[in-house]
């Protein structure tokens, strides 16, 4: 099973939920400052109701964040747009954004940021963590300089 905080099944919705707080109140038991969580789903949606079921699920989060003492932190997984978004609009200090470079880079050309750069300039009060890795167009998670990004 994966963990899939949107799902068209309600116990494995409750789990993953379940399962992504648990792991908040263990970061927080090792003196850990933030988690990382991917926002998927078990099936393919677009547009407004991914959108508010996903920013139903980190409602959820956040109360767990702010009672164990920690930042969420949501990776672009997909794109950029809709978590730069969500991030944004629900503004507090226990939610933040990871940039990972890779996940960005090729979707980001066709969005008002274009390079990952630009998008540091202008967002940098969201990002709280960033995964730096390369991709050659293929594959991903490559040693930066193994592939084609410009560092």
């Amino acid at each position: 099973m994966g963990v899939y905080p949107i799902s068209n099944d309600p116990c494995i919705q409750r789990e993953s939920r379940r399962v992504i707080k648990l792991g908040m109140e263990k970061a927080a038991e090792l003196g850990l400052n933030y988690v990382t969580i991917h926002l998927e789903s078990q099936y393919d949606m677009s547009g407004d109701k991914r959108y508010q079921l996903f920013k139903e699920a980190v409602l959820e989060y956040l109360n767990c964040a702010e009672a164990c003492g920690v930042v969420v932190t949501i990776e672009n997984v997909k794109g950029l747009i809709d978590e730069t978004r969500l991030v944004k609009e629900m503004d507090g200090p226990y939610l933040r954004m990871t940039l990972d470079v890779d996940h960005a880079y090729l979707p980001m050309q066709s969005t008002m940021y274009r390079r990952i750069d630009e998008y540091i300039e202008l967002e940098a009060e969201i990002i709280g963590n960033v995964h730096a890795h390369d991709h050659d167009g293929i594959r991903d998670h490559l040693p930066i300089g193994k592939g084609v990004m410009d560092f």
